[in-house]
């Protein structure tokens, strides 16, 4: 009989919990362990890893059974300044002048101010009222770091490469990681600082959305998670 995933999960977890930190396992040394297929070891090993360096913090709401992100990835600190700044509006829904995010509201981890350049205006427009909404350009350059970001996980799943080992940025953007009334119970006056001016992205410019989607559509999940639990 099979065993639900979640299980499997649990029972990988607390044999990893008990090895030595800092020393070299095989995948056939933790199947012997717990007595998991090989192949469900390694996929489920790859599935922790995706979920600690990928996946938001999430809670599940008692009453309404509702799932709840109380911080965003992790992975977005791997993006500068304008690349968190794009998501963090294309997530939020500013599009238009009417669900514009007010520059006050967003707060880095040192205080710094936005500084905006030339080339941020060119993603990102300002209102008289100094709110902040997406261009139809900056749609398109948020839309497709979260496909790359996906693009990324697709390829360590099927082997085709290792995490990208990204330095992560010194400045990176608190809305993502702590919630409203934190940010203004620590909020203190920003300094300010020069925007960052390299875009580490691809440098072909795109005017349409499907063309976007569709570069990064190619990317399938191909392989089945396994959910033996005998050899």
């Amino acid at each position: 009989m099979k065993r639900k995933p979640i299980h499997i999960l649990a029972g990988l977890i607390n044999a990893i919990n008990s090895l030595d930190k800092d020393h070299k396992y095989s995948i056939n040394e933790i199947h012997e362990k717990t007595d998991y297929h090989w192949t469900t070891v390694s996929d489920y090993v790859k599935l922790i890893i995706l979920a600690k360096k990928f996946a938001p913090d999430l809670k599940i709401d008692e009453k309404s059974k509702g799932i709840i992100i109380t911080k965003q990835s992790p992975y977005f600190k791997n993006f500068n300044i304008l690349e968190q700044l794009l998501l963090y509006l294309f997530k939020s829904k500013a599009f238009n002048e009417e669900s514009a995010i007010n520059k006050n509201k967003i707060v880095f981890n040192d205080r710094s101010e936005l500084n905006p350049n030339e080339e941020f205006k060119e993603f990102i427009k300002k209102t008289s009222n100094n709110a902040l909404y997406l261009t139809l350009k900056g749609k398109f350059r948020a839309q497709g770091i979260l496909a790359s970001i996906y693009s990324d996980m697709c390829d360590y799943i099927e082997n085709k490469s290792k995490i990208p080992l990204k330095k992560s940025s010194k400045v990176w953007l608190l809305n993502f990681y702590e919630n409203k009334q934190s940010l203004m119970e620590n909020k203190i006056t920003p300094k300010k600082i020069r925007f960052e001016q390299k875009v580490e992205l691809k440098e072909n410019e795109v005017d349409d959305y499907e063309y976007v989607l569709a570069s990064y559509a190619k990317t399938t999940l191909t392989h089945n998670v396994s959910t033996e639990s005998i050899a």
